[in-house]
């Protein structure tokens, strides 16, 4: 359990029939790898765990 990485988000989705726009925000909670913090939410600055994406089409 220590090797696996985990986070959370929310998105928005918008479906124009032929396909879908999606707006992603995530962000990290737990990293796999040492960051000099102990605990389980070992990020060094919460900027750094941040990810914004903007995407067309379906996920995977």
């Amino acid at each position: 359990m220590r090797e696996m990485a985990l986070g959370t988000g929310v998105g928005l989705r918008y479906d124009l029939g032929y396909f879908m726009v999606r707006l992603d925000w995530g962000f990290g909670l737990h990293v796999p790898y040492s960051t000099g913090r102990s605990g389980f939410y070992n990020i060094t600055r919460f900027r750094d765990a941040q990810a914004l994406h903007l995407a067309i089409g379906l996920p995977f």
